[in-house]
C-alpha cells in the first residue's frame, strides 16, 4: 500500500534510521527510528495471529510510551485498526468494547491477548478514535490513512512544526489532539516527542531542563497550574510554540502564562470527527479571547444557515458511506460560531437541548454567552432542576473571580425574570483528560446544590 502510514513510517526510517525518536524523561531512556522499527519487526514475529488482525480492531490500553508506539505501529504494518483507550477507562468497560467492535487483540501493560476471530470491516481503516463522552457515550470513528495524514501535514504546516522541532507529550497519544499532534509527525515526518514523566508543574519544568524540547501541546488546566506556579522561564528556554486545546483558554490565564514564562500560548481548535480546525497564528486572538484563531492550511470553515460551523477538509471523518468531493470531507459540528471580517472563528456556543422554564422555551446559551462574556467569568454551564408541581427554575454554574451576587445582579439587568438563574453556582468546572468538560459531572453539580448537599461557592 503505497499510501499506508506503515509506508510512510518505513520511508521516516530510511531517511535517517539514527535519528532519536522517543524520549522517556523519567528515564532517560531514548529510541532512534531503527531501534523502533526493530523492536516493531520482533514483535510481528513472536506475536501469533497475524493473520487475523488483518481489517480487525486490536485495543490498546497504554499510558504513553515506547509500548504504546511500537504496538500501534504494529498495527499499522498488519493492517489492522488500531484504538487506544485511556489509561484511566474502566477496565469494566472493556468487554462491551470488544463485543461492539469485534477486538482481535488487546495490549495491555500484562502483554497481548488474543481473542476469537470474529468478522473483519469490508473497508479500510487505519484507526479508531472515541468522541470524548462529555455530552453522552464516547462514539466510536473510523479514520482512513488519508484522512489522518491530511490531519498531520494541516496541523504541522499551519504550526511550522519542522523536523528540527521535538514534541512534549503530556497530551495522551491515542486522543485526536495527540494523534493529529504527535503521533503522526513522528510518524510520518520524523519529528520527535518526549515522553513526560508527569503533568506536575516541578516534573515538567525538569523534563524541559533535561530533553530540551521545543513543542508543548496542552491543555488550559496545565498551563494554569504553570502559570500559578513557582517554575523559573529559565527551564523553559528551548520552548518556542506552546498550544492549547480541548477547552476554552481564558484570556487571563494566557496572560498570566505569557508574563511567567514568556511565551504566549495559542489557541488550536479542533475536533474528533474533523481533526484539527483553527489555528491562532500569532497569539493575539487568545490574549484577547477574540476568536480561536483562523482556519489550518487545507481546511475551509463556513457556518450554516442555523449558525452552526461546518467543516470542509481531506481529513473529515466520512464513515465511508459519504462521498467525498474532490477528496474532501464535510462534517457539521454541534458548535455555533462566526467567521470575523479578518477569517479568523469565534465560536458563540454549543448546540444544546432547550431548556423549558414557566412554559416557555429557554436557549441556555444566551444566559452562558452573557457570563462568559465577563472578564471575570471563565467557564458557565446554564440547567434547570425541579421546583415543584412539576415547574422548573434555573440554576448556573460558574468559574471564575466574579461574586455569585454581581452575577446574579449582572443577569437581573441583562433578561427578564423568568430567564434569571435562582440558584448561582461557583464551583472547579470538571474536565475530562482530553480538556473538556463533562456535562454528566456538572448536571450533578446542579442536583447536589439544588437538593440540600453542600456545594463549594453556592
Amino acid at each position: 500500500m503505497a499510501d499506508s502510514v506503515y509506508q510512510a513510517w518505513l520511508n521516516t526510517v530510511a531517511r535517517n534510521p539514527r535519528k532519536i525518536l522517543l524520549t522517556d524523561a523519567g528515564s532517560g531512556t531514548s529510541w532512534s527510528a531503527a531501534a523502533i522499527q526493530a523492536a516493531v519487526e520482533a514483535l510481528d514475529r513472536e506475536i501469533p495471529g497475524r493473520k487475523s488482525w488483518a481489517r480487525r480492531v486490536v485495543l490498546i490500553h497504554l499510558p504513553n510510551s515506547f509500548d504504546w508506539l511500537t504496538a500501534f505501529l504494529l498495527c499499522q504494518k498488519r493492517h489492522s485498526i488500531a484504538l487506544s483507550l485511556d489509561t484511566d477507562t474502566s477496565p469494566e468497560r472493556i468487554p462491551a468494547l470488544r463485543e461492539q467492535l469485534r477486538v482481535a487483540a488487546c495490549r495491555t501493560l500484562a502483554g497481548f491477548e488474543h481473542f476469537p476471530a470474529r468478522p473483519s470491516y469490508r473497508l479500510p481503516a487505519c484507526l479508531i478514535k472515541l468522541t470524548s463522552g462529555a455530552t453522552g457515550t464516547p462514539k466510536p470513528l473510523f479514520f482512513t490513512d488519508s484522512e489522518m495524514r491530511a490531519d498531520a501535514r494541516q496541523v504541522g504546516a499551519s504550526m511550522g512544526l519542522s523536523t528540527d522541532d521535538s514534541n512534549y507529550a503530556a497530551i495522551p497519544f491515542g486522543h485526536s489532539y495527540g494523534l493529529g499532534n504527535l503521533v503522526f509527525p513522528l510518524i510520518l515526518e520524523g519529528i520527535p516527542s518526549v515522553l513526560a514523566r508527569d503533568i506536575f508543574p516541578a516534573g515538567i519544568a525538569l523534563d524541559f531542563e533535561r530533553t530540551r524540547p521545543t513543542f508543548f501541546p496542552a491543555v488550559p488546566t496545565l498551563l494554569r497550574a504553570l502559570a500559578q506556579s513557582e517554575v523559573s522561564p529559565e527551564s523553559f528556554r528551548s520552548l518556542r510554540r506552546v498550544i492549547s486545546a480541548g477547552s476554552f483558554l481564558p484570556p487571563a490565564v494566557a496572560r498570566l502564562f505569557r508574563d511567567k514564562l514568556g511565551i504566549t500560548p495559542r489557541n488550536f481548535y479542533g475536533s474528533s470527527e474533523t481533526g484539527g480546525i483553527a489555528f491562532d497564528r500569532t497569539g493575539e486572538a487568545t490574549l484577547t479571547g477574540r476568536s480561536v484563531g483562523s482556519p489550518l492550511e487545507g481546511v475551509r470553515v463556513v457556518t450554516t444557515p442555523t449558525r452552526r460551523l461546518k467543516i470542509i477538509s481531506p481529513a473529515v471523518h466520512t464513515c465511508y458511506t459519504r462521498l467525498r468531493a474532490d477528496g474532501m470531507g464535510a462534517q457539521v459540528l454541534a458548535d455555533f460560531g462566526e467567521i470575523l471580517g479578518n477569517g479568523e472563528i469565534r465560536l458563540t456556543g454549543r448546540r444544546r437541548t432547550l431548556l423549558k422554564v414557566a412554559g416557555r422555551r429557554l436557549n441556555p446559551m444566551e444566559l452562558e454567552n452573557a457570563v462568559l462574556a465577563r472578564p471575570d467569568v471563565d467557564h458557565a454551564f446554564v440547567d434547570t432542576y425541579p421546583a415543584g408541581g412539576g415547574e422548573s427554575h434555573i440554576a448556573l454554574v460558574y468559574e471564575g473571580d466574579a461574586g455569585p451576587d454581581d452575577l446574579r445582579s449582572h443577569l437581573r439587568n441583562s433578561f427578564p425574570r423568568w430567564k434569571t438563574p435562582r440558584k448561582i453556582i461557583r464551583h472547579p468546572f470538571p474536565l475530562t483528560h482530553r480538556g473538556k468538560v463533562r456535562v454528566d459531572a456538572l448536571k450533578g453539580i446542579v442536583q447536589r446544590a439544588t437538593s440540600g448537599k453542600a456545594t463549594p461557592g453556592g
